[in-house]
């Protein structure tokens, strides 16, 4: 990044010009934060009133000298050194001022330079997985989209679908979602069931040890087993967002808990007994609780 007395220019790696804004436009600033372990990260969006150029950058500031009061909201934008970040912020006020405007409160800039040391920001930079290339856009915190190639990846990537999978039911009717609702219980009843049945055949083949391809058989049933609890669980989950009312309480937050153990990737590490105990468990307490489930 580079600021002179025409404008703040930010270039990529192989020095083109990515992000640019000129002083002599009249400009609006925007800040944000996000709290962090290391100090809190400021987001800044500088645009001109046109619209025709901006600039998006974050740093990090120390915790106790950023305002509560700025809004919060985690962004992946490029990062700028804070000694940097503290000169921008000065300047921006200086050239805002002169088209009549000003930048937000709740930055202190009177902390000492060595306030900065030690700060480190937790957001990664981003590498397209599927073909290495660097130029990424950001679809949401920790998701990006490959600009190269398309894919649609990042450690946030689950968490951002279940976001949006909970955004779409919420958005539906609210007799449907009671209905689709109820019906999800059902099914999830009948995959515990399979999958109560499957683990039930499971435990013949832990005790004898049996032959290389009853090994395999073992190993098959229990992916089997492995996919049925998560869909059940995924089930339920969805049942509690539609109907809260009906299935929101600690009831079925502990049923869905018994099923935890479906979130490891390996299904090997399912002990047959232990997850026989759980799932009977978990059925055990859907009967009870559940009634069970009539359609609306």
């Amino acid at each position: 990044m580079r600021a002179d007395r025409e404008g703040l220019v930010l270039s990529d790696e192989a020095g083109q010009v990515v992000q640019r804004l000129a002083w002599e436009e009249p400009f609006g600033v925007v800040l944000t934060r996000w709290p962090g372990e290391g100090g809190a990260e400021v987001n800044v969006v500088m645009r001109s009133s046109g619209g025709s150029s901006s600039v998006a950058v974050r740093s990090l500031w120390p915790m106790e000298a950023v305002s509560e009061e700025v809004p919060v909201k985690q962004e992946i934008f490029p990062f700028v050194d804070p000694v940097f970040f503290g000169g921008l912020w000065r300047w921006l006020g200086v050239c805002a001022s002169i088209h009549g405007v000003s930048v937000p409160r709740g930055v202190d800039l009177t902390i000492p330079v060595e306030a900065l040391e030690g700060l480190e920001s937790r957001n990664e930079v981003f590498v397209c997985a599927a073909c290495q290339s660097a130029s990424v856009r950001m679809l949401a915190a920790r998701v990006y989209l490959c600009l190269q190639c398309g894919y649609e990846g990042g450690p946030g990537m689950a968490e951002w679908m279940k976001i949006k999978r909970r955004q779409a039911m919420e958005r539906l009717p609210a007799i449907e979602r009671v209905s689709q609702a109820r019906g999800d219980v059902r099914e999830a009843r009948t995959l515990l069931l399979s999958a109560q049945g499957t683990l039930r055949a499971l435990t013949g083949f832990a005790d004898v040890g049996g032959s290389r391809s009853d090994q395999e058989a073992a190993l098959s049933m229990a992916l089997g087993a492995h996919r049925l609890v998560a869909e059940a669980r995924q089930h339920l989950e969805d049942a509690m967002i539609k109907d809260p009312p009906s299935f929101g309480g600690e009831a079925w937050e502990a049923v869905v808990g018994l099923l935890g153990f479906a979130d490891k990737e390996e299904p090997g590490a399912m002990m047959v007994g232990g997850a026989l105990g759980e799932v009977s468990e978990a059925l055990r307490r859907l009967e009870l609780i559940g009634g069970f489930i009539e359609p609306v």
